[in-house]
């Protein structure tokens, strides 16, 4: 997830002595450790609370489903043409799609 190869982490425990101190580092670790399984906790609360929400509709859907960059490329792509919601599917291609390019090719007027 982090890509932290053995260097890193060795680097990581260095720093962690050097501003913890030798005396602290176990209670900081601790703290860390705690923290890090509340988030985790909580995390699995809304999970479940939102399965809970949206009951079948959330059953099919991955979690990349959900980013925006998935959003868009599966609406361009005509996964999502919006037919579900009533809204009509956005046309393939603009009326005069070539019009603006081919005067920007052409140059200026004479």
């Amino acid at each position: 997830m982090f890509d932290v190869g053995p260097l890193e982490m060795v680097m990581l425990v260095v720093l962690a002595v050097v501003v913890f101190g030798p005396a602290r580092l176990p209670e900081t670790a601790a703290r860390a450790a705690h923290t890090l399984r509340r988030l985790r906790e909580i995390r699995e609360e809304a999970r479940a609370e939102a399965a809970d929400l949206l009951g079948p509709e959330l059953t099919g859907l991955a979690t990349g489903d959900l980013r925006p960059a998935s959003l868009v490329r599966a609406h361009l792509l005509g996964d999502g043409d919006g037919e579900e919601d009533g809204d009509p599917p956005w046309p393939a291609e603009p009326k005069d799609a070539g019009t603006a390019a081919q005067a920007a090719a052409a140059g200026p007027a004479r």
